[in-house]
């Protein structure tokens, strides 16, 4: 009965530290992992952009920059520039762009939605080469004709979710430091056959 009682002992002594490292961990052993996410911009075809800067914040992490700059196509598909590395998602974007078509320059800074990363992660079917459910962990900001900015959280175009849409700020600036001709010569037939569509996006 001794020996048993010896024996007893260690077993419950680990019990009970096993168990004071649970409580005293708190929830963080159960907290999900890091969401990898990127940011990419698009805009409608025929309407190229050229993105001035691209600045995202997230509480308690100072603000970056994600070099972005030409930007052709294509509306609403998940193409992305910028890798997250673990950092959460933002909750500003700050964002300014030439627009060629219009010769105009736009601006704005947004706040996204609280439950933005909440989201991100709600898995969705994505078709390939093999079927799976995938995250929408790619956030993309689409730059219209006007000064229109659409925000999407996706994995593939066609499970694409709208989550906001924001009007940008017309801006000042100089477009001759933006090599207009070359774009005329890609789109410039395009532009006086079609003129520059302002509503549908």
């Amino acid at each position: 009965m001794k020996a048993g009682k010896r024996w007893a002992r260690p077993f419950y002594r680990t019990v009970l530290l096993a168990l004071t490292l649970t409580l005293t961990t708190g929830c963080g052993l159960f907290r999900p992992e890091p969401l990898d996410w990127s940011i990419g911009v698009v805009a409608p075809k025929h309407y190229d952009v050229w993105v001035d800067y691209l600045f995202l914040e997230t509480t308690g992490i100072r603000a970056w920059r994600v070099p972005m700059g030409w930007v052709s196509c294509c509306w609403k598909e998940p193409w992305s520039s910028s890798s997250s590395g673990g950092t959460p998602p933002p909750n500003y974007v700050v964002i300014r762009w030439f627009s060629y078509a219009e010769r105009k320059f736009y601006g704005r800074q947004i706040r996204l939605p609280d439950d933005l990363e909440q989201r991100m992660r709600r898995k969705t079917l994505t078709y390939g080469n093999i079927n799976r459910y995938d995250p929408q962990d790619s956030l993309i900001l689409g730059l219209a004709p006007g000064g229109q900015i659409v925000v999407w959280i996706m994995n593939q175009a066609h499970n694409a979710e709208e989550i906001m849409r924001v009007q940008a700020f017309e801006l000042e600036g100089n477009p001759e430091h933006y090599h207009i001709e070359n774009y005329l010569e890609r789109h410039g037939e395009y532009l006086e056959q079609h003129g520059i569509q302002y509503e549908g996006w």
